[in-house]
Order: structure tokens, then C-alpha cells, then sequence
């Protein structure tokens, strides 16, 4: 049987894939998914994903020349690793797959370009075509965490009772990877600039941090830290905030196709997505695309 390989390294890409790999009996290959990240490792684990993780770089090199996967996919991370994933492959003649899970940053994602790239949205085709994307690269087809999350019924959790205040408008803070990632500004410093600056005693606020991010500075602030074993109830808890609050996180824009209270912030230098433009909505029907595409190209 044919080799699927799945190499991530960005919690979005886990996500991505998982509505995939729930129909994998309906793919004509045997899937292998490996990522070199602790963080990542765990949310495969959370998500019922077999995966391995590699030590090491030379590792997984080793494991793609060894085995030559009929098919290598690699989400979207601004990630050395990645990159070398997806090199490696085309130096071996294996067709290479890019799973773009959200708006921006498209030539540091996909600074070796694979042979095809997933969209999730028009606005995001156009602007990649604008960047000089070739367009039979660009697959119109959807990012499945989307397409899950249109229908998705949220439950109210017991463990969600710690973080709502009754009488008080819950605000959820949804911080980002800003310092770790090296931008000019720091999660903390928007947090106090646009979050707490505008709280008055009737505002209960939570901060979710971002999985990659070192979350001690919110030791200094009276705020509650959402904080739970699986990631995923976040997506959740967002239906019984008050508002959403955030600069470019997939949250806000999970918010947006949900139709729940979210308020992005604007900051300078970083992305700022437009919610006024019809382009940016989800393509539909991602997972059966997809998959119909992974069977032409296995059957062949």
C-alpha cells in the first residue's frame, strides 16, 4: 500500500488535519503522521492521532528517504523544519502537499514551495496569486477546522463554571506568540495596552494563552487563566463569553463564522484582517475535496 506522510509542527495544523484523518479508511494509503514538537506531540495524542515524534532532524530526513511517502504533507508553521520536510521531499521526487490553515505571512510559510497548497478562503487565493503564487499550485479547497467549526454544537463544561462571573461581562483575551515569535511588541504590552486599560470593576477578564507562549507574565495581573487538559475546549467556551478579544488569532475568525462577540484589535505591523469582505468566508465541503483529491492522485 501507498505512504501517506503528515508532518506538523503548529497546533493549527493538528487541527487542520484531524477531519481528515477521521475519514482516512476512505483513503487509498496507509497514513504516518510525525511532528519534532513536544506541544504537537500532545495535541496529536488529544486528538486519537497515532504519531510519532522524531528526536531529531536528521531523524526524520532519514525517515523520508528511507520510506519515500507516495504523498508528504506539511502544514503551514514558519518553521525551519518544515521547510527542510518539504526540500527533502522534492529532492526525492515525492509530491509535496502545503496545508494553509490562515490568513498572512504566505513566503515565510511556504519558503519552499510544495507542489500544491490547501486555501481556506478566495481572499486568501487572491492574495497568494498577488504574491505570485502559481495558480494550478493553489487548491481552493478549504481548511477542515473551518468546515467543523460551522456546525460544531458547543457544550458547556463544568470545568468552564471557574472562569464566569455572573452579573459581570466576561471578556476572553486570546493571546498570541508575539514575543516568542520576535515581533516589536510583546503579547503582554497589547494586553495592558488595549485589554486591562479598558476593564472597570464590572469586567471579569480571562486570558487563554497561546500553546507555544511562556504565560508567566500573566502571573502579575488579576485575571483568570483559561487553562485546561484538552485545548480544544476553548472552542467551547467562546459561545458563553461575552466578547472576544484578540489581534489576528484563529479564534477571533472561528468567532466570526460562529457569529459570536469578538472585537479584533488593531495594532501597527501586524496583520489585520478585514471582516467587512465576503471573500474571507470558508470554502465549504474541505474534507471531501481534499480527500477526493488524495484519491486521484493515489490511484494513479
Amino acid at each position: 500500500m501507498k505512504l501517506l506522510f503528515v508532518f506538523l509542527n503548529h497546533p493549527a495544523g493538528v487541527e487542520f488535519f484531524r477531519g481528515i484523518y477521521r475519514e482516512k479508511d476512505r483513503i487509498p494509503a496507509s497514513i504516518t503522521t510525525g511532528t519534532t514538537s513536544e506541544v504537537i506531540e500532545r495535541l496529536f495524542q488529544e486528538n486519537d492521532i497515532k504519531t510519532h515524534r522524531f528526536e531529531t532532524e536528521e531523524k526524520l530526513l532519514e525517515f523520508l528517504e528511507t520510506t519515500k511517502p507516495h504523498i508528504v504533507m506539511v502544514d503551514g508553521a514558519v518553521n525551519a523544519t518544515c521547510h527542510r520536510v518539504t526540500e527533502t521531499a522534492k529532492q526525492l521526487g515525492l509530491l509535496t502537499v502545503g496545508m494553509l490553515d490562515f490568513f498572512g505571512g504566505y513566503r515565510k510559510r511556504f519558503a519552499i514551495e510544495p507542489d500544491y497548497i490547501i486555501v481556506p478562503n478566495e481572499f486568501i487565493r487572491q492574495e497568494m496569486l498577488k504574491e505570485g503564487f502559481k495558480e494550478e499550485k493553489l487548491l481552493p479547497f478549504g481548511n477542515p477546522f473551518f468546515g467543523e467549526m460551522l456546525t460544531y454544537t458547543p457544550v458547556f463544561r463544568k470545568e468552564f463554571e471557574k472562569y464566569i462571573e455572573k452579573g459581570k461581562k466576561n471578556v476572553l483575551f486570546v493571546s498570541q506568540c508575539f514575543k516568542e515569535d520576535g515581533y516589536k511588541i510583546t503579547q503582554e504590552e497589547i494586553f495592558a495596552k488595549y485589554i486591562l486599560s479598558r476593564a472597570d470593576s464590572n469586567t471579569n477578564i480571562i486570558v487563554k494563552p497561546h500553546p507555544r507562549e511562556d504565560a508567566s507574565w500573566l502571573s502579575k495581573y488579576p485575571v483568570k487563566v483559561f487553562s485546561e487538559a484538552k485545548n480544544s475546549y476553548v472552542y467551547d467556551f467562546i459561545n458563553y463569553c461575552d466578547l472576544v478579544v484578540g489581534v489576528n488569532s484563529t479564534l477571533l475568525y472561528v468567532c466570526y463564522i460562529r457569529g459570536i462577540p469578538f472585537e479584533p484589535v488593531k495594532v501597527e505591523g501586524l496583520l489585520e484582517i478585514d471582516y467587512t469582505n465576503p471573500l474571507i468566508k470558508p470554502y465549504r465541503q474541505p474534507v471531501e475535496k481534499i480527500i477526493e483529491f488524495l484519491r486521484q492522485v493515489l490511484e494513479k
